[in-house]
C-alpha cells in the first residue's frame, strides 16, 4: 500500500508552493559551475567558490547515478519483470508495473534535475531570525537549544499524473563564522554533505520497489493480517534492497545504511517484531521506533534468506497460497518448510526481554485476571502488557478499547483497539458477552464493531439509539455520519 514517505535532510529540498509561512531570503548572486548555479548573498563569495569546487569534484559522480536510477525505474516493464523472478511470481508482472508507473519516474526525474542544478547559500543568522520557513512541502526551522536547523519533507509517494514538478532546490548554510553549518558528525568534508542529499533522494527513489511489492502481497495475495507487518515490509524492503545494489552498485552503502539497523542501534530493545500493526491499523506512533522497525524487519528476512537459492522466497509465498490472511505462525512455518530456518525462534531476537520473561514466567493469564473494570487505568495498563506478547487476541483489544473510551484518550487509539477486534475475528460469543452490559460506552464499542465488520443496518439502529438517550455524544454522531458517505 502506498503511504507518505518523508525524509529528514539537512539541507532543503521543497517544491515551492508560495503563501505558506515565512518566505526565505531573497539571493542575487548567482555562480555558474557547469549545469549548476549557485545562488547566495553579497559577502559570500569565499563559500560560493569553495562550493563551487566541492561541486566540480562531486557532481560528475552524482550525475551519473541519478542517470542509473532513472534507467533503472524508467523501464517498468524490465524491472516488474525482475521484481516477479524475485517473487518467483511471473503472473505478477503486469500488476507490479502498474504500481511502478504510478510513481511517475518521469516527474522525479525533473525534481531530481532541479536539485542538481540549483543551489543556494544562506546564512544560519538569518534562519535563525526568522521562521519556521515554509516553501512547498519543505519545512525549515532552526532549534536554538541545539543548535540545530531542522529541515523536513514530505510529499505524496504516488506523485499521480502531475506533468512537472515546482522548483526544486539545495540549500546550504553558513555559521556566523563564516563556515559551512554541518549537522550530522558523519560529514567531515562540504563534499561529502553535497553528496549525500542527491544519493539520499535517489536511494528513496528506488524503494518504489518496496511499494509495488508490498501491495502485490497484500492485495493480490491476502498477506495482510494486522500483525504480519514485518513479513510484508520486511520482504517489500529485501527485495528494493538487492536489485537497488544490483542496479546500482555506487548506492550499496546508502541503501545497505538505510535498510538495516546498526549493531548498537539504541532502539533495539524496543522492538517488537510479532506485535507490529499494520500500517492502516495505527493510532499515535513514534516515528522513530516505527522506522527502526523497518530496518529489524528487514534483517530479520535477510537472516531467513541470505545464503537460500534464488527462488526461496517465490517457495514461501507459494507455500502460504492463496488463504487470506496467514498469521506470523503460519508464515514461519512455510519459511521453515523452504530454508529449514526456524524463524519462529529467530522472530525472539526481535522481542522485548521483558515480554519473553512475562512469556516465561507465564504471566498473561494473570494480566487477564488482573484488568477488572472497575479500574480503567489498571485494567488499560494490564491489557496493554498482554498484547505486546499476545497481539492476536481480539478480545483484549475489545476490553482495552473501552478502557481507553473511559479513560478519555485519544479517539484515534481507541478506534485502532475496534478496528484491531474486528480484524482479528472476534466471536459471536464474545461480543454477546461483552454486550450484556447497559454502559454507554459498551454500546457505542458494540455498534462500531458492527459498523466496521459490515453490518450497517445493525450499527445505525444501535446509533441512533445511543443518541437518543444521550445526544451529547459526539463519537456516536460521528460515525452515524460516515455511513452517510
Amino acid at each position: 500500500m502506498s503511504r507518505r514517505l518523508m525524509v529528514n535532510v539537512v539541507f532543503l529540498f521543497a517544491l515551492t508552493l508560495p503563501g505558506l509561512c515565512a518566505p526565505l531570503p531573497v539571493l542575487t548572486q548567482t555562480l555558474k559551475v557547469g549545469e549548476t548555479t549557485i545562488h547566495y548573498s553579497p559577502g559570500m563569495e569565499a563559500q560560493a567558490q569553495e562550493l563551487a569546487l566541492a561541486a566540480e569534484a562531486v557532481m560528475p559522480e552524482i550525475r551519473s547515478q541519478t542517470r542509473q536510477v532513472s534507467r533503472y525505474l524508467g523501464d517498468t516493464k524490465g524491472l516488474a519483470k525482475r521484481i516477479a523472478e524475485m517473487l518467483g511470481q511471473p503472473k505478477a508482472e503486469a500488476s507490479l508495473r502498474k504500481v511502478l508507473q504510478d510513481f511517475n519516474p518521469a516527474y522525479m526525474d525533473k525534481v531530481m534535475a532541479g536539485i542538481q542544478n540549483d543551489w543556494r547559500i544562506y546564512r544560519l543568522a538569518d534562519l535563525r531570525a526568522g521562521g519556521p520557513f515554509t516553501e512547498g512541502l519543505m519545512t525549515v526551522s532552526y532549534d536554538s537549544a541545539s543548535n540545530i536547523v531542522n529541515t523536513q519533507m514530505q510529499f505524496k509517494a504516488t506523485s499521480g499524473k502531475m506533468d512537472a514538478p515546482p522548483a526544486t532546490f539545495l540549500l546550504f548554510i553558513i555559521n556566523d563564522d563564516g563556515t559551512f553549518k554541518y549537522d550530522r558528525k558523519k560529514y567531515l568534508s562540504l563534499a561529502d554533505e553535497m553528496r549525500s542529499m542527491p544519493q539520499g533522494l535517489n536511494t528513496m527513489r528506488t524503494y518504489t520497489v518496496h511499494e509495488a511489492v508490498e501491495k502485490y502481497l497484500a492485495d493480490d495475495r491476502k498477506i495482510s493480517h494486522p500483525y504480519t507487518r514485518w513479513f510484508t515490509e520486511g520482504v517489500a524492503n529485501w527485495v528494493a534492497y538487492r536489485l537497488g545494489i544490483e542496479a546500482i552498485p555506487s548506492l550499496t552503502g546508502d541503501m545497505t545504511e538505510s535498510a538495516f539497523p546498526q549493531p548498537d542501534d539504541p532502539l533495539r530493545e524496543q522492538i517488537n517484531l510479532p506485535a507490529w500493526v499494520q500500517y492502516i491499523y495505527t493510532g499515535e506512533i513514534n516515528p522513530d521506533l516505527d522506522r527502526a522497525q523497518y530496518r529489524f524487519a528487514t534483517e530479520m528476512i535477510r537472516r531467513c534468506l541470505e545464503g537460500q537459492p534464488d527462488d526461496a522466497l517465490g517457495k514461501i509465498i507459494n507455500t502460504l497460497g492463496k488463504a487470506p490472511n496467514p498469521d506470523t505462525t503460519a508464515i514461519c512455518r512455510a519459511i521453515q518448510a523452504v530454508t529449514g530456518v526456524d524463524a519462529q525462534a529467530l522472530m525472539q531476537d526481535y522481542v522485548p526481554a521483558q515480554v519473553k520473561e512475562d512469556i516465561r514466567k507465564n504471566q498473561l493469564p494473570v494480566y487477564l485476571i488482573m484488568a477488572r473494570r472497575d479500574e480503567p487505568q489498571k485494567m488499560a495498563d494490564m491489557l496493554t502488557r498482554y498484547l505486546q506478547a499476545d497481539p492476536n487476541n481480539p478480545l483484549a483489544h475489545l476490553r482495552l478499547a473501552w478502557a481507553l473510551r473511559k479513560l478519555g484518550a485519544l479517539r484515534a487509539d481507541t478506534e485502532q483497539q475496534i478496528r484491531l477486534t474486528c480484524a482479528l475475528g472476534l466471536s459471536d460469543e464474545d461480543l454477546f458477552q461483552f454486550s450484556d452490559n447497559d454502559e454507554v460506552e459498551v454500546a457505542y464499542i458494540v455498534a462500531r464493531i458492527h459498523q466496521l465488520c459490515g453490518d450497517t443496518k445493525t450499527a445505525r439502529t444501535m446509533l441512533t439509539d445511543l443518541l437518543q438517550r444521550y445526544p451529547q455524544h459526539a463519537d456516536a454522531r460521528l460515525a452515524l455520519e460516515e455511513m452517510k458517505k
